[in-house]
């Protein structure tokens, strides 16, 4: 791939999530005013709804119906875009009795974790540098984008948000268009169970913290008011972004993932602060504190893609389940600053405790985050023999396929055949370590040919479904090799299957 090619593709990125970032921000304008003296706001419904696409992808993957292919993902896309158009209209309009604000909540909170999701996938096959230039420049466009929506027509927001949501989705589907997706394919290789627990709890409690901030605006607002908020957030975004981009310019050799988590829990820590300090200025702290929320969401996207790109997790199945944690504890806070926190009272004091708790809030979910050996080890630069490439802005691959295809790019035959049977594809590539263990270890253990087909996609996390459907035999049959291997192997479940083949790593 020519550099200027990658520079479009890069660019063409950052559009695409720039107007992902302006659309979702304006889907979640309208949920503030409707929130306004409810026990259970919408905005606290939104956020618990994106658990919808936990199961979304669990129902897909359990019936393997070409799930996370790239049609799979322009499809989810293509419904979250056009169920969210209708929400956001009806929404704007004030045409929805209080339980059709709920559905309405419900699908704007699918639509926004689905979108994320396609994005995520997408950015998967890019660089670690490159993802950079994506989150900072597209965070960048999308503040520009919402600002002009926050000053637009009256109509602006319900004809120009849904036109920013289908204009994300194109370009996420230029983006990932010639990429091999996983297909069906949940890989878990938890060689750290407790990490996992850690970074769901600092993920929790950033959320839980910044929506408190959330769940005190939403209390007695209004739509004119959340316009004059959310135009404030725009243009705080707009210098952040800006900065970012300057400094990701100018040392972009030196700034990683990490670097950006460990500014955003710093000034982050000192916003919250400096509201004890200088309560005079509130209103520019409110719109800080707000903007750290978008923030938040893409950097847990940056490391949930890092996480998959390690092969530690994959997207497939990292992705819902922590988004879900994330948006559960962002509902946890904002229920807590629109009920819990008022029944302290009014006065300096009670907003000295409140100061207090989300500071301390912030400090133990930095310590679990930026100590979290999945967070170091998915934001580290990646050590290959594409460093280089990668450095230059290179789109990076997850899929053994792909690597496969690039050692034989002067045998086009091989290749085409390598596409058309499945197990040809199977073969052990020298560029291919996963494939080439499972291959070591079907020796060792005698396992026949069939059975060594079975045994890596066992590895690869595919259930006995998918494995059927790719060597075009029943499950019984399946079933049957499968009981062969684990006697031979003298184990009792897949995920021992897996940790066996991490250890002969």
């Amino acid at each position: 791939m020519t550099q200027q090619t990658n520079t479009m593709r890069v660019s063409l990125a950052i559009l695409g999530f720039g107007l992902f970032f302006a659309w979702q921000n304006a889907a979640v304008l309208f949920l503030f005013p409707s929130s306004s003296g409810l026990f259970v706001s919408p905005l606290a419904v939104s956020d618990v709804s994106a658990c919808i696409l936990l199961v979304f992808c669990l129902i897909a993957y359990k019936q393997d119906r070409d799930a996370f292919s790239f049609s799979w993902m322009l499809g989810l896309g293509a419904l979250a875009v056009v169920i969210c158009a209708v929400a956001i209209v009806l929404l704007s309009r004030t045409l929805l009795s209080l339980w059709g604000v709920y559905l309405g909540a419900v699908v704007v909170g699918f639509s926004i974790a689905a979108m994320a999701y396609v994005w995520a996938t997408a950015l998967s096959h890019y660089s670690d540098k490159s993802l950079l230039w994506v989150a900072c420049g597209g965070m960048l466009v999308g503040s520009c984008v919402d600002y002009l929506l926050m000053n637009g027509a009256e109509m602006g927001i319900p004809v120009f948000v849904p036109l920013c949501g289908a204009g994300s989705l194109v370009c996420a589907a230029v983006v990932m268009k010639g990429e091999r997706l996983e297909n069906s394919s949940l890989l878990i290789r938890p060689k750290h169970p407790a990490e996992f627990t850690k970074l769901a709890i600092g993920i929790a409690l950033f959320a839980i913290a910044l929506g408190i901030v959330a769940g005190t605006t939403a209390e007695g607002s209004t739509e004119e008011k959340m316009r004059v908020i959310n135009e404030t957030v725009s243009v705080f975004g707009i210098a952040v972004c800006m900065l970012l981009v300057l400094l990701l310019g100018i040392h972009r050799r030196s700034i990683q993932t990490i670097t950006l988590i460990k500014g955003f829990a710093i000034v982050l820590l000192a916003i919250i602060l400096l509201n004890i300090v200088w309560l005079d200025l509130a209103p520019i702290w409110l719109s800080a504190t707000l903007f750290a929320w978008q923030v938040l969401k893409v950097l847990v996207l940056l490391v949930l893609v890092g996480i998959h790109k390690r092969r530690i997790i994959s997207l497939s199945f990292i992705f819902p389940a922590a988004w879900a944690i994330l948006c559960t504890g962002h509902a946890i806070g904002v229920f807590t600053g629109q009920v819990l926190i008022p029944l302290g009272g009014t006065g300096s004091q009670p907003l000295m405790n409140s100061v207090v708790l989300l500071a301390f809030m912030v400090a133990v979910a930095s310590i679990l985050l930026l100590g979290n050996k999945f967070v170091i080890k998915a934001t580290a630069p990646q050590e290959s023999t594409r460093s280089s490439e990668a450095e230059q802005g290179s789109p990076e691959t997850f899929a053994p396929a792909l690597q496969v295809e690039q050692a034989a790019e002067g045998a086009t035959s091989a290749a085409a055949a390598a596409e058309a049977s499945p197990d040809q594809a199977l073969t052990p590539e020298p560029h291919d370590p996963h494939a080439a263990r499972c291959a070591e270890l079907a020796r060792k253990y005698r396992l026949t040919e069939r059975e060594s087909e079975v045994f890596r996609y066992l590895a690869q996390g595919h259930t006995r479904a998918s494995i059927a459907k790719r060597l075009f035999v029943s499950e019984n049959t399946v079933r049957e090799h499968v009981k062969s291997i684990y006697k031979k192997l003298h184990i009792h479940s897949k995920q021992q299957l897996i940790d066996m083949v991490d250890k002969q790593s």
